[in-house]
């Protein structure tokens, strides 16, 4: 009887230990992605792309128009700072992010001028995932044509549950690739952090992405 209960007890204890071992590999392997994504949104948000349309932008205002192009140095800074602000933070104030979009937006407005149009109207003091604006608002820009007769139209809102930014559809003549690395890094990170999922809508003229708000603390 003693016999039998002591090699129950060493079956029980193995089992535990395997199972502990398996969760803390489940729990290594999160940690590992969600890191992972955090590392993709960094490289993402500093693009050579973005830079180097931004220095061409900025080596033709130096000479037209040295006071657009102090202030273009300033919003860029602005931009770059934030990124670095919040490359290891889970979430952050909507009020945060939104001053960083305006701020990328006043520089994609200086290059396609009055042809993007932003219609921003928050009222929420919840947080969402850093960079999420910056990356819709770059996926609007990168697969729509924007011209003086296809305006891109942006607009960003809330209500008590989602941040809601949409945009007007004008796909391109020749569609740049997407392997939506972007919007695979939003939902994961929220998936992490909520279990309200991000919702996605496409119509024949419209896009749209719901981010769900979080409470929680930066």
């Amino acid at each position: 009887m003693v016999i039998g209960i002591i090699i129950y007890l060493i079956i029980l204890s193995a089992n535990f230990s395997k199972r502990l071992n398996e969760f803390h590999i489940q729990a290594t392997k999160a940690q590992e992605d969600i890191n992972k994504y955090k590392l993709l949104t960094l490289r993402n948000q500093v693009n050579p792309h973005f830079l180097f349309n931004s220095l061409n932008v900025l080596s033709s205002l130096i000479y037209s128009d040295t006071e657009k192009a102090d202030d273009f140095i300033a919003k860029l800074a602005n931009i770059y700072r934030y990124v670095l602000d919040v490359q290891d933070t889970e979430a952050i104030e909507i009020e945060r992010e939104v001053n960083f979009i305006n701020d990328y937006i006043d520089l994609q407005s200086i290059r396609f001028g009055d042809n993007i149009i932003a219609d921003i109207n928050i009222n929420s003091n919840k947080m969402i995932i850093p960079m999420a604006l910056q990356i819709l608002v770059e996926n609007a820009i990168k697969h729509n044509a924007i011209s003086d007769d296809n305006k891109l139209v942006i607009c960003i809102i809330n209500n008590d549950k989602y941040l809601i930014i949409s945009n007007n559809l004008n796909p391109k003549n020749v569609e740049e690739i997407s392997h939506e690395i972007g919007l695979s890094n939003i939902k994961a990170r929220y998936k992490y952090l909520s279990d309200v999922n991000v919702e996605i809508t496409k119509s024949a003229s419209s896009f749209e992405v719901k981010l769900p708000l979080l409470n929680l603390k930066a």
